[in-house]
Parts: C-alpha cells; sequence; structure tokens
C-alpha cells in the first residue's frame, strides 16, 4: 500500500467483510492508545469479520488482489535489477496481495507477515498473523540475510510506513518519501519525492 500500490488494501478487504472504516479505525485507534495488544487487537478483527459472515476466500482475493500500480513501479525496479540489486517484496499485509504485486513487478522473493484462514466452506475463519508488523518485517529480513549470507548493511529499505522504521533501523538504509509522517522520515537515512528517484539515489549510496 501507498509504495507500489494506489489504493488501500484494508479499506478494500474491510469493504468486503461487511465492516465500516468506524469499526475499523476504533480498533486500531485502541491497539495504538495501548488498551490491548496486536495479537488482541487481530482477535478482535476477526471476531468482527466473522460475525459479518459475508468474507469468502473469493471475495477475499478479488478485494486485495483490485490494486493498482503507482506510476513508475515497473520501471523504477527494473532499473534496481539493471544495478545488480535483488528484489525482496516485504509486506505487512496479505499474502495473496503480495504475491500478485510481486508477479507483477517481477520480485525475486516475496514475503508477507499476514495471512488469511478461511473454512471448508470457503468462509472467512479468523486472521493469520506473524505477530507486529514491524518486527516480523524485520524478522523475515534478519532471517533471509543470515541464509543467503547477505550483510544487513548491504540491504536497502524502501517503504512509507511505520512498520518500516525496523528495517530502516536493522539496514541503517532506510528510504522513504518527502510526503510521509515525520517519525519515519525521521528513522530514514534518505527522502525522495517519488519511487522514480529511487535508482538515481542508489548511484550514490
Amino acid at each position: 500500500d501507498d509504495t507500489l500500490t494506489t489504493n488501500n488494501s484494508w479499506m478494500r478487504l474491510n469493504t468486503a467483510a461487511g465492516v465500516t472504516p468506524e469499526e475499523d479505525y476504533a480498533l486500531y485507534s485502541g491497539y495504538m492508545a495501548g488498551d490491548f495488544d496486536y495479537e488482541s487487537w487481530t482477535r478482535q478483527l476477526s471476531a468482527l469479520y466473522k460475525s459479518r459472515g459475508v468474507l469468502t476466500r473469493q471475495s477475499a482475493k478479488t478485494a486485495l488482489n483490485n490494486f493498482e500500480l503507482k506510476a513508475g513501479v515497473i520501471e523504477t525496479i527494473t532499473a534496481c535489477r539493471d544495478r545488480g540489486y535483488t528484489i525482496m517484496l516485504l509486506s505487512g499485509g496479505f499474502v495473496t496481495m503480495a504475491e500478485a504485486v510481486g508477479e507483477q513487478v517481477l520480485a525475486d522473493v516475496v514475503y508477507a507477515t499476514s495471512d488469511i484462514s478461511f473454512d471448508d466452506a470457503g468462509n472467512f475463519d479468523h486472521f493469520i498473523s506473524g505477530g507486529e508488523e514491524g518486527e516480523a518485517k524485520a524478522n523475515i529480513l534478519r532471517t533471509y540475510c543470515t541464509k543467503e549470507n547477505i550483510a544487513l548493511t548491504d540491504c536497502i529499505a524502501l517503504g512509507d510506513s511505520e512498520n518500516d522504521v525496523p528495517l530502516f533501523k536493522l539496514t541503517g538504509n532506510g528510504v522513504t518519501f518527502t510526503w510521509c509522517k515525520p517519525d519515519i522520515q525521521s528513522a530514514a537515512r534518505n527522502i525522495i519525492e517519488d519511487i522514480r528517484d529511487f535508482p538515481a539515489l542508489l548511484d550514490i549510496l
């Protein structure tokens, strides 16, 4: 969401599940205020989805895959690959969407921290979470780099969200955008205006 695609996947999924923006925001606000932890937030949201009883495997796939790539994404990733970089798409979202985006942009490896479980009839059952998204993303990158014998400091993390901040700190090479929140910008090493500015930045890092 926002780094590579233009519309919010959670909003699309909520709509398909019959959950209002107000209901979703109330749970989000409770988590951000410290009223409950991430696991409890996920359980409560799962219960809300299940109570509506309208989300199916097919409708979830349709909602999540109804994305649009931002202008310049394909060209940017091609330019990064041409410079010898391995492209990892590491999402705090759902496997279904991450794989679909990864296929379009020809990412070398794709990981996501969340998934959805459906019952035998194909109806929503519960969310599958790897834990708080930022920590989960950092753990995935750390494990991948250990396996592939890659130094974390040789990685460059491009992102726009709070859950990218752990990646910025882990690599020391965070890149974000001028339109992101101040705390995200302060955690990044470099700030660009548009994703199409990223390849040129690689040439000077």
